[in-house]
């Protein structure tokens, strides 16, 4: 009887998150003599997509701010392959944001290419690090008006033309509310029972929607 060991090395392409299965056998005359498997679970890329209003504290469950101001959005992909990979950054942008030129930060300082409207923007050849991952931090600004829905931002992560995942972050535009409001009468004097016209006249002067708002008036006896 002898032993036979025979080694080698395999490069692992797949990014999807799965068990890879390897399973050897050893045949003689198309006859099974025997067989083994070793499994290698082979990690899936991620993609996350977060939000700050300072550029320094990051969230991924949305911030609120005003119109106007800054806000900055951060994407990371990990596990995207080996060092020095290229990869692809889509990010859109909801209608009220602006992408700040030359505010691009992390794995790449250019420039993203912008569609028409300059809502859709695309880094291209950005490079992982040493152990795969990368990240860019850049700025827009809010343009949008007041909301109580979240303007929704869509980040893309791409190697080639396969998708390595997405994920979204929200900002909440608030407001300013704030109302004018007026009272007349059509007489300035009056004699025992005279009738009065009064008007009440009022606005929502601020930047966000109202509801639910009460007007009371009280008739001096």
């Amino acid at each position: 009887p002898g032993k036979l060991v025979l080694t080698y090395k395999a490069k692992v392409s797949s990014i999807t998150s799965a068990t890879n299965e390897n399973k050897a056998e050893v045949l003689l005359d198309d006859k099974l003599l025997g067989s083994d498997k070793a499994n290698v679970v082979i990690a899936q890329a991620e993609v996350k997509k977060e939000v700050s209003t300072d550029g320094m504290t990051f969230k991924d469950d949305g911030v609120s701010t005003t119109a106007g101001a800054a806000v900055y959005y951060r994407v990371t992909v990990k596990n995207a392959g080996v060092s020095g990979d290229k990869l692809i950054f889509e990010d859109t942008l909801p209608t009220g944001f602006k992408y700040a030129d030359n505010s691009t930060v992390g794995a790449t300082t250019s420039n993203p290419e912008k569609d028409s409207a300059g809502l859709k923007l695309s880094w291209k050849d950005v490079p992982t690090g040493q152990d795969g991952s990368a990240a860019i931090t850049f700025r827009v600004t809010v343009t949008g008006s007041a909301s109580v829905t979240p303007y929704v931002n869509t980040a893309e992560v791409k190697k080639g033309t396969t998708s390595l995942g997405k994920d979204t972050a929200n900002v909440t535009i608030t407001g300013t509310p704030t109302v004018s409001i007026t009272k007349s009468v059509d007489k300035s004097s009056a004699s025992p029972n005279d009738t009065l016209n009064y008007t009440i006249t009022y606005q929502n002067t601020g930047n966000v929607p109202l509801t639910n708002v009460t007007i009371t008036d009280g008739i001096p006896t």
